[in-house]
């Protein structure tokens, strides 16, 4: 775990550190993570599909950044805001198992038993060796 917790640490400074420029099209214009910020998140999935309907590949809706953006609300402490990019990437990605296991897990961390459980459920039919999924799923079952 420790050794995880210090990759994500280390890619999180890695994407901190690049820097991104562009022009707004214009003054009154918001990307998706300017409304997703501002909790506007019907307008923000929209923004979002809209990028990957044009773009598939643009990083900037990439699986791995949303995986990112949440798991840096969960270590402040914003499970709702984590619950919400996870829920994204959920739509944006939904045949990958990453996705349901990261969405499992802020539920688990928010008591929501439940959903916690659906998703890692989930997460092991896309990826029936996960051992993780396997042994979050024990342990919430047991509660």
């Amino acid at each position: 775990m420790v050794k995880a917790v210090h990759q994500f640490t280390y890619l999180l400074d890695q994407f901190a550190s690049q820097k991104f420029t562009s022009k707004r099209l214009h003054d009154d214009y918001k990307i998706p993570l300017e409304l997703l910020l501002e909790r506007k998140i019907k307008d923000a999935m929209e923004g979002y599909q809209r990028i990957k309907a044009t773009n598939p590949d643009d990083p900037y809706i990439s699986e791995t950044r949303f995986n990112m953006l949440g798991y840096s609300f969960i270590y402040q402490s914003k499970l709702q805001q984590a619950i919400t990019v996870f829920k994204i990437n959920v739509k944006l990605y939904p045949e990958s198992w990453n996705v349901y296991d990261s969405l499992g897990e802020v539920y688990m961390l928010n008591g929501d038993t439940e959903l916690a459980i659906k998703n890692y459920e989930k997460s092991l039919e896309l990826n029936p060796s996960s051992a993780g999924a396997i042994e979050k799923l024990k342990k919430l079952k047991e509660k």
